[in-house]
């Protein structure tokens, strides 16, 4: 729906008023208006929702509409067959493009492999992008998208991503806070869930350990960040990437410490809060914000909310 609405350019709010040369008592020029794009600001999706679960949201659309290049990842999980008839619906979008492919379970490191993939291809074709947002499917914008950049670009050296230790936060799941970052994890705690249990304790039994990377300070936070071009770009192109990433992979909810952690060493500002709007239950599970949080939302000062009820009503 969103593609129809971007590809017939209604967003673009166009009006023409023709001249009136023979109007008296003075003529009228030829008017045009058009609403032009402003930015960048890059958002882009590294979902872990199939696309039954809209992986191409409202942020998106409104990301779209604003200018905004957005990459698109969609999580290996959804048939190929579904996949290619989305991408093509969207082929002829500009300033779209989607992601090398991972399956995205949760806790997992398919999630941040995915995430910087899309970085990487984000940063690489549009090389005038100065923040990047990282968005899911199941996002939607609070506030039109001019807000968000024009919010971002008073603040042009500042990373949003919520980046705290283990002793910092009370909301760590299960008591694998500094575990989560000495232990492996080669089990699903989801699909695995007895197997994961009984390889944390044989680990606590025998006093089994792993070094964390010399220089690094594990920190934690919400997935939901919006980094420099500077900072995701000095992560990413780190000559000890492959170290890290080889640590983070056995870590316990990676996408949940991975940018957290390595923000914390290149970048010169961070506000350590993330810009998406969302809530846990005491197991860690997202809250759905219902059509009866309307006010909730209203008085949120981020810019996107997750997980919004995909029959809601909610007009901000």
């Amino acid at each position: 729906m969103f593609a129809t609405h971007i590809l017939e350019g209604k967003f673009l709010d166009a009006r023409h008023d023709a001249a009136l040369p023979d109007r008296t008592p003075l003529p009228r020029s030829d008017l045009r208006m058009i609403q032009r794009p402003i930015g960048p600001v890059a958002v882009f999706g590294a979902s872990n929702f199939p696309l039954a679960f809209s992986t191409a949201g409202g942020d998106t659309a409104s990301a779209l509409a604003a200018g905004c290049p957005v990459v698109i990842h969609v999580d290996k999980s959804v048939p190929r067959q579904t996949h290619d008839a989305f991408v093509q619906a969207l082929a002829d979008v500009p300033a779209l493009v989607f992601s090398k492919r991972y399956r995205c379970e949760w806790g997992t490191w398919g999630l941040v492999a995915a995430s910087q993939t899309a970085s990487e291809m984000m940063l690489n074709r549009f090389p005038d992008v100065r923040h990047v947002y990282l968005a899911s499917g199941s996002c939607l914008p609070l506030r039109p998208v001019k807000e968000l950049i024009d919010y971002l670009a008073a603040r042009p050296r500042t990373d949003f991503i919520e980046s705290a230790t283990t002793a910092d936060v009370p909301w760590t799941v299960g008591g694998l806070d500094e575990e989560r970052f000495t232990m492996r994890f080669p089990f699903s705690w989801k699909r695995r869930r007895y197997l994961f249990d009984k390889a944390v304790a044989v680990q606590r039994f025998i006093g089994l350990k792993r070094r964390i990377p010399k220089g690094v300070v594990p920190h934690m936070g919400s997935q939901w960040w919006c980094l420099t071009r500077q900072t995701l770009s000095a992560i990413l192109q780190d000559p000890k990437r492959a170290a890290y990433d080889a640590y983070f992979r056995h870590v316990w909810i990676p996408d949940e410490s991975y940018f957290q952690t390595l923000a914390r060493l290149y970048s010169t500002q961070i506000e350590s809060r993330s810009l998406t709007l969302s809530k846990f239950d005491f197991q860690g599970k997202p809250h759905i914000f219902y059509d009866d949080h309307l006010q909730l939302l209203r008085r949120s000062d981020c810019f996107v909310a997750r997980k919004i009820w995909p029959l809601s009503l909610i007009h901000i």
